[in-house]
């Protein structure tokens, strides 16, 4: 937790910072997922399919990220 100091600007600075750096770590785990689930839709088993067990590990892999 910060302190506030005799120079009350930093705080608000640095916890803008902070959000920004949130942001673009969620941003980057969007990617990510995005990635991995056009993997496991795109990959079908030699009938066309995708199984249902990569299907459910992709809802479950959404679910766990909205979090």
């Amino acid at each position: 937790m910060f302190i506030a100091t005799k120079d009350e600007g930093v705080i608000p600075y640095v916890l803008t910072q902070i959000l920004a750096i949130k942001s673009s770590v969620h941003k980057i785990g969007l990617m990510v997922m995005e990635s991995h689930a056009l993997e496991c839709l795109l990959d079908p088993d030699e009938d066309g399919k995708v199984e249902a067990e990569r299907m459910e590990h992709i809802i479950h892999m959404i679910l766990q990220f909205s979090k």
